[in-house]
């Protein structure tokens, strides 16, 4: 990857290169660090007791597969509504800084989401402990993003380490990263119901949740859009994004 760099090989494919490498790096940990659970849960199955077939296994996963695939072509729709959008170059530039930003303090809920689902299929769904965790985690994540936000920290962040945006552009990011505050608690109300839908085999309200969301957010942008809202294209997005969320863990 170094030597891709020095040779003046074009930034989007140092890029991939860093991230298919690091992927690798993960599939390859991940499962060396598995086998010894692996083996173990294998000795301990009673196979007479194994009731798992091919057809249980797609009606779960299928809609849990359809919620990524529904997430991921939210994203390009998106990019396509904030270019027109005033301060549109702007825009595209400052927002994968702060999705990837604002990202890091939702990650450690996407987490708690598989700890939950294994500690509501052991503890059941009464434990209260579960769901405290979980938003505890969020309110420490929105802390940490609002200390950061409203503080001379953004303009380190943003501006110094490690995005190193221009001065111009650090200001847009801090607004939009403060519209997009209410993510890390809404990132944990998703965790917690989606871990209980997904024990109690109802993955399909977990899809339903995700179409909600990518619905109300597209119809937010576009209105945005079509009322000519004189806003930049990147705090219009976020607050679609933001709306959109809501929506989809109070539905």
């Amino acid at each position: 990857i170094a030597l891709l760099a020095s040779t003046g090989t074009k930034s989007a494919v140092v890029a991939a290169a860093i991230l298919g490498s690091a992927v690798a790096i993960e599939t390859i940990a991940t499962w060396f660090m598995a086998r010894r659970a692996v083996q173990l849960t294998l000795e301990t199955t009673d196979p007479d007791n194994y009731n798992l077939t091919a057809l249980r296994l797609l009606r779960l996963y299928t809609p849990l597969a359809l919620t990524s695939i529904i997430a991921m072509g939210l994203g390009p729709v998106l990019v396509g509504f904030m270019s027109r959008f005033p301060a549109a170059i702007v825009s595209l530039a400052v927002y994968p800084v702060v999705d990837g930003l604002v990202f890091q303090f939702r990650a450690p809920l996407f987490a708690y989401q598989e700890l939950a689902i294994s500690l509501f299929a052991t503890h059941g769904f009464l434990e209260r402990t579960i769901a405290r965790t979980g938003y505890g985690i969020a309110a420490f994540a929105t802390v940490v993003l609002v200390l950061i936000t409203f503080t001379p920290m953004a303009d380190f962040v943003y501006g110094t380490f490690p995005y190193r945006l221009d001065v111009s552009s650090v200001g847009v990011a801090t607004i939009a990263t403060a519209i997009l505050l209410p993510l890390p608690l809404v990132s944990a109300v998703y965790s917690i119901h989606r871990a209980a839908l997904i024990v109690a085999h109802h993955p399909e309200q977990v899809t339903y949740s995700t179409l909600v969301e990518a619905v109300v957010t597209v119809v937010v942008a576009g209105l945005f859009a079509v009322a000519r809202v004189p806003i930049v294209g990147v705090y219009a997005i976020a607050g679609a994004l933001t709306i959109g969320k809501l929506a989809a863990s109070v539905q």
